[in-house]
């Protein structure tokens, strides 16, 4: 009977699919595996250039010198007492805006 189908889906030129139940089953099948195997060999590979990356980027970090952060210049009471002082003068900030922001360093102790 199968060499009747397929006799018939020839002679049709493939319009007409004259598969049985099991034999489109089993292409479905073959097709999802391939195509599951495909996914996972993609992931693989994709993980793979994740850890290349990874292993590269923390050889980077490594070999880039650790700098200790500076004190920024107003950090201690007295320079930052200055640098208000400085903007008061230059007309940067108001004698009241001076008074207030004085206080709050000075409160600070």
């Amino acid at each position: 009977m199968g060499l009747t189908r397929k006799m018939l889906s020839l002679t049709t030129m493939g319009a007409v699919d004259f598969r049985s139940d099991k034999e489109r089953i089993a292409r479905k099948t073959a097709k999802g595996a391939r195509a599951s195997k495909k996914t996972a060999k993609e992931a693989k590979r994709q993980s793979a250039l994740l850890e290349e990356q990874n292993a590269l980027l923390a050889a980077q970090a490594q070999a880039q010198p650790q700098v200790p952060a500076a004190p920024s210049p107003g950090s201690d009471i007295a320079g930052r007492l200055q640098q208000l002082d400085g903007l008061r003068t230059a007309g940067a900030i108001t004698e009241s805006e001076y008074q207030a922001r004085r206080t709050a360093i000075l409160n600070e102790i």
